[in-house]
């Protein structure tokens, strides 16, 4: 599950997400033919259950108002259709040291033939 959080500014609070590295999507809905000129486009920030506290706090500290909190359903979806923001962090192999980026924040391999031969290493030392 997810949660949609509208805000007043909906493009600088997506911004405060990403400087802290926070998984999120920016939904934007614009009304062009036969729109009304007056309404406001739609707009709102979608982030996972996980990251709705950090997130809120985010986004109070950065003087926007939250309007409201809502849940939605089929995060992965809304992810493909709109503008998905995922971090990259920078891991090093426990095996040969070389650093390398992942979406996973604690990931220790850089490759499945680097775990592979951590383990075979470590059979060997022990026996």
């Amino acid at each position: 599950m997810a949660k949609k959080i509208k805000v007043e500014f909906p493009k600088k609070a997506s911004e405060c997400l990403k400087r802290n590295k926070i998984e999120h999507v920016l939904v934007e809905y614009h009304h062009e033919d036969g729109g009304d000129p007056h309404k406001k486009d739609d707009a709102f920030l979608v982030v996972q259950n996980k990251d709705l506290y950090n997130a809120k706090a985010l986004i109070l500290a950065g003087n926007i108002s939250i309007n409201r909190i809502k849940n939605v359903r089929h995060y992965e979806m809304i992810a493909l259709k709109h503008q998905h923001y995922q971090p990259t962090f920078d891991c090093t192999c426990r095996h040969c040291g070389k650093t390398f980026k992942s979406v996973v924040k604690e990931a220790v391999w850089c490759s499945k033939k680097c775990h592979k031969d951590f383990r075979d290493a470590k059979k060997v030392k022990t026996v």
